[in-house]
């Protein structure tokens, strides 16, 4: 069948009442898992949210465990709809991550990782630029269940594509990991030619890893926040409206993470341009003067 044809047969099926859903469902259900469309396969899964433990359970093990893709979306059907950590959710996407041979799959694999912790979004008191980057959930009581994932995640980043690592270094905020190893392998995705957003979501990555930096880390974010103006005027982007409140948080949180950063930034070439104003808000007062003269200097070079 045509795939929007399969996708309006499944979505029918929604506004049914499945107390005993029959044989040629359920194997329809499990047939269009492994669809090639992915609006099949969400439709799929959402029927599967719907089934009961014991008729979900018969369609798992009639899965193939060969089939990535039809694995994956079961999982994510029955931890969609749901309000608590799903570890074991969890670890079947790792699993499918670890396997899968497709950037598409491995960023399907992904998503359903953020799900299992809750999802990203407010849930709890952040920081709006944290938003997108913390669970809903409180995971605090989780810390001990969580750092085994933590490890085996750490091991996969990065992956080599760029749209995967993107969307893992989000997983990896939600996850809060100490690993001083992993935010180094995070901040070496910045360089002096890789684009403003992206380091801005490293930046803001990094301000989740939640370690004490070292020398060298506190300048390569020194660079990286210096450089975020230039590169975009050079690029000619647009800056969002709120740019100095989420820019302020971001660097408020690698501040708390590092309270020699203030004078590492000042101490930088080109750190003295008028949007830098902001960088003064965690200063300290013993380097004020020197932050001033930076000013200064720089409206004198450059009226």
């Amino acid at each position: 069948a045509e795939p929007w044809v399969a996708r309006a047969a499944l979505e029918a099926v929604w506004s049914v009442r499945l107390n005993d859903p029959s044989d040629a469902l359920m194997t329809s259900i499990v047939h269009k898992l492994g669809d090639a469309d992915p609006a099949v396969r969400f439709a799929a899964a959402r029927l599967v949210g719907r089934l009961d433990a014991k008729q979900a359970e018969a369609i798992r093990l009639t899965l193939d465990e060969t089939n990535l893709t039809a694995k994956l979306w079961f999982t994510f059907g029955r931890c969609e709809r749901t309000t608590h950590l799903d570890l074991a959710a969890l670890q079947t996407a790792i699993d499918v991550f670890e396997k899968a041979e497709t950037p598409k799959l491995k960023l399907e694999a992904l998503r359903v990782m953020e799900i299992a912790l809750g999802d990203c979004g407010l849930g709890h008191a952040i920081a709006p630029v944290f938003e997108g980057y913390s669970s809903r959930l409180d995971l605090a009581a989780h810390e001990r269940e969580l750092d085994p994932t933590r490890i085996r995640i750490a091991r996969l980043f990065p992956t080599g594509n760029a749209s995967v690592d993107f969307e893992f270094a989000r997983l990896i905020a939600m996850l809060a990991p100490a690993n001083i190893q992993l935010l180094d392998r995070v901040l070496a995705k910045i360089a002096a030619d890789s684009d403003p957003v992206e380091d801005i979501h490293y930046l803001i990555v990094a301000g989740r890893i939640g370690v004490d930096r070292s020398a060298p880390e506190s300048q390569k974010i020194a660079e990286a926040l210096i450089n975020l103006q230039p590169k975009i005027a050079a690029r000619k982007l647009n800056q969002d409206l709120n740019w100095d409140n989420r820019v302020g948080e971001m660097y408020k949180r690698l501040v708390a993470l590092d309270e020699d950063l203030p004078a590492t930034l000042v101490g930088q070439k080109g750190f003295g341009r008028p949007e830098q104003v902001l960088f003064l808000s965690e200063i300290n007062p013993e380097v004020v003067r020197l932050a001033v003269d930076a000013f200064l200097k720089r409206s004198k070079e450059d009226p």
